[in-house]
């Protein structure tokens, strides 16, 4: 009877520990599934995220970020850069782009993003799987720049 119980706190605790990993640890593990951020990021990555960084410090050019948009389940990676004309805010958005920019939907589009869609600063590769659903190891763990 202990045993059944043990192991249902466990696994309890587990999927709250999972579902709660942005409050609790400050991390989000997000998935590329574009070309946007070639070659920087590659579809088929896993990416881990520092959800805390931007409640101490705003965005800095060249952070790689991922934010809302549109509908929550929207989840885009970009590349946090200046406005065309050399600003870094406009009314307090923030422009962002496609390191691919032939194949990224960014703010040269739809705008500038505020800092509440911003779900964090892409920090490091944590695994990459092929279009055959195969894990590629020459690009496991690795720091995102």
């Amino acid at each position: 009877m202990h045993t059944s119980i043990f192991t249902f706190a466990c696994l309890l605790g587990l999927t709250a520990g999972f579902l709660y990993k942005d409050l609790w640890l400050g991390i989000h593990i997000n998935y590329v599934p574009s070309m946007s951020m070639y070659p920087t990021l590659k579809p088929g990555q896993f990416i881990v995220l520092d959800t805390w960084i931007y409640q101490d410090r705003a965005p800095q050019p060249d952070d790689v970020v991922v934010f809302q948009r549109g509908n929550k389940s929207l989840r885009l990676v970009k590349r946090v850069a200046l406005w065309p004309d050399g600003k870094l805010q406009h009314e307090g958005l923030w422009y962002v782009l496609g390191d691919n920019q032939g194949a990224s939907h960014d703010s040269r589009y739809f705008g500038g993003i505020h800092i509440e869609q911003l779900a964090g600063q892409v920090k490091l590769v944590l695994l990459t799987i092929d279009h055959q659903h195969q894990l590629l190891s020459d690009d496991t763990l690795r720091v995102v720049r």
